[in-house]
Parts: C-alpha cells; structure tokens; sequence
C-alpha cells in the first residue's frame, strides 16, 4: 500500500557518493547485500510512501546512472562533491527536501512518515539514542544534545536554515549504515538470523 505524503516533500535518495570505503570495485549503491542491491532496497521502502521520488547522482556514479536509466527511475544530477554540498545544489534546484541515504538498509516507511510530519521549515536531522545504537553496531559518528550522546542517521530535511532540528526515530538498525564489508556482513547476519524488527 503507497502512502501519501502528508505536505508532498520532494523526496531524493542520495546515491551519488564515492563509497571511497568499499573494498570492491562496485559503486556503493548497486553493492548486493543478500539477494538485491542497496538502491533497490531504499527504493522498495520508498516507493511505499510516495511514487514520486528522484536517485541523485553524479559523475561518481556512472553505473548507478545507467541503472536507474535501464528502469526508467528519475534522477537529479549533482556534482558529486560530498553530501553538503550536493544537498545544497538539490536544495537550489527544489526546495526543502527528504534527504535519503542509498546505505540504510533498515529504513522502514514509518521512519519518513516520522520525519516529514516533524518537519517545522529548520533543517531536520533523524537520530538515534547511542545506547539503542549500540545494540545493533559501534557508532562512528555521534554528538551531545542536551547531554544525550545521540547518533544521526541517513534520513534528513535538508533547508538552508542555521537551526536544526532533531527528530528522535526508534529504529536503532538505521544507525547500521553500509559503509564498508564488515557492515554489509553485519547486515545479512541480522537478516539471516531473523532480526529485522
């Protein structure tokens, strides 16, 4: 069943990126965890909320682009110079916007429907509780918010404002991002055993 979303934000799924981390000669996007690749994969949740969506892509993805072609998927072009930079051009061309990472496997429809009906007109970052985090991986990336240790996730409102908001999610697996063949094991391991909560 497609939802619609509530204020009809655009919605890009960011695949434009280096995947510099990947000891394989595949573009991060079209990395096969299990049976399907990781755009499919984000694509498949995606397209449960809302059919109109668009891959962005860029001259570090020229096979993505030939994918997304091969099946008729829209796409939006950046320069492929890093995700702020890339969120910006995006932003220039649409608007506010639902920012989504190509390598959060674990993305549930329910966390965009959380994500888009928090959304005041700030930039809007998702996070996750560490402690939730950790049952599920090592966090890389965290910070302090009102003394919580908290870790952002692959899903954000990009609009160009100086505040930021933070929306709590409570999918602890969003904070296991695909960023080297350690985290795609780890993937398939909780897959495999079950544990897709």
């Amino acid at each position: 069943m497609v939802e619609s979303a509530e204020k009809g934000l655009p919605i890009i799924i960011m695949a434009g990126g280096r995947g510099s981390r990947l000891e394989k000669q595949v573009e991060k996007p079209l990395l096969k965890v299990n049976s399907r690749n990781l755009l499919e994969r984000i694509i498949e949740r995606v397209s449960e909320y809302e059919q109109r969506y668009k891959v962005a892509i860029s001259p570090n993805s020229p096979e993505t682009k030939y994918f997304c072609k091969s099946r008729n998927i829209d796409m939006i072009k950046t320069q492929g110079d890093g995700y702020i930079e890339d969120s910006k051009e995006i932003y220039e061309s649409l608007g506010p916007f639902i920012s989504i990472a190509v390598d959060i496997p674990f993305l549930k429809v329910s966390d965009i429907r959380c994500i888009e009906k928090n959304f005041d007109g700030r930039s809007t970052t998702g996070v996750i509780n560490y402690k939730e985090a950790k049952k599920v991986t090592d966090p890389e990336v965290f910070f302090y918010e009102d003394g919580e240790k908290v870790v952002p996730v692959g899903l954000n409102i990009f609009a160009e404002t100086s505040e930021q908001k933070l929306v709590y999610l409570d999918n602890e697996k969003l904070a296991l991002n695909v960023n080297t063949l350690a985290d795609k094991r780890k993937v398939e391991t909780i897959e495999e055993r079950g544990e897709m909560g």
